[in-house]
């Protein structure tokens, strides 16, 4: 019969993992704490959809760049803020 409609088979789902762990890691590369970059960019490297994203900037737990009227955008430097503010379990 084959593998059902919609179902990725395993060769595609691990591109697709290598491609998202690299993106990751493009944005991780820069160590310029000022560099900003894009909503939708820093919601894929935390891991989270964009309305989760859309969350954590309204509660206030991490700053934010306004770059135009409806366009948002972190700081590399904001954004280790948060994750060290979010991180369990350290010393």
């Amino acid at each position: 019969m084959g593998r059902p409609p919609g179902k990725l088979t395993k060769k595609r789902r691990d591109e697709l993992r290598a491609k998202r762990q690299a993106e990751r890691e493009s944005f991780t590369q820069h160590d310029n704490p000022d560099a900003v970059m894009t909503f939708s960019a820093w919601c894929r490297l935390n891991s989270f959809s964009e309305s989760t994203g859309k969350r954590v900037l309204a509660s206030g737990a991490c700053r934010y760049v306004q770059l135009s009227e409806k366009r948002k955008g972190i700081t590399n430097r904001d954004n280790r803020e948060y994750q060290e503010r979010c991180a369990r379990g350290g010393e």
